[in-house]
């Protein structure tokens, strides 16, 4: 929008949409108090951002040896420092998908801070959201917008946030579910197709 302002006295911001007949809450009665697991999905091409959080990755799953990093993705991820047998990949398909978001505990978008990142939209945070599983994220570009939206997860930047804040959840999983719940009525009231498309239908019948 900046770069185009340049350029064009009139330019409109659409956010990104979430389909929310594909992406549905999952049930709370899916908890398992034995388990947790931490979700990621994205493209093999971004476990960038991952290693980014892996030291805090490293030292929660070694302090918590029944929790599990679930990735979904085109192609695993194997970092020397986390321990394998904590690791699950799973392929991501179409059909697989939301059942897969749905066995997430919480979901993670690391990000670092670059005019890259700061452009970058917030869809796996939306993903997430839409299936109300409470969300750590970097406070970067979109990500900083969505968290002023609603009690919906926790922002972190350090290797000691990003840990604090995954021991958090773990620790209240009640604190979770409602970080959850609410993370979902964010994207119902902002975020869904319905609304971005009335936007969007709005602007072509403005001009």
């Amino acid at each position: 929008a900046e770069y185009y302002g340049r350029h064009c006295r009139t330019v409109y911001v659409l956010l990104t949409a979430v389909d929310l007949g594909r992406y549905t809450p999952r049930s709370p009665e899916a908890d398992d108090p034995d388990r947790f697991i931490i979700g990621w999905t994205g493209l093999r091409s971004n476990y960038k951002y991952l290693e980014s959080i892996e030291p805090a990755l490293k030292q929660f799953l070694e302090q918590h040896k029944k929790a599990q990093l679930l990735l979904i993705s085109n192609q695993p991820w194997n970092p020397a420092s986390l321990p394998r047998e904590q690791i699950r990949f799973c392929p991501w398909t179409p059909q697989d998908e939301t059942r897969l978001l749905h066995e997430m505990t919480v979901g993670l978008m690391p990000l670092p801070d670059d005019p890259w990142t700061r452009g970058k939209c917030s869809f796996k945070m939306l993903q997430y959201m839409a299936s109300a599983l409470p969300v750590v994220v970097s406070p970067v570009g979109m990500n900083r917008q969505v968290l002023e939206k609603g009690p919906v997860g926790f922002s972190a930047e350090t290797t000691s946030q990003w840990l604090d804040a995954l021991e958090a959840i773990c620790r209240d999983r009640q604190m979770g579910r409602t970080m959850g719940q609410a993370g979902r009525q964010v994207v119902e009231q902002h975020y869904s197709v319905d609304i971005i498309a009335d936007k969007l239908a709005d602007i072509f019948r403005t001009h």
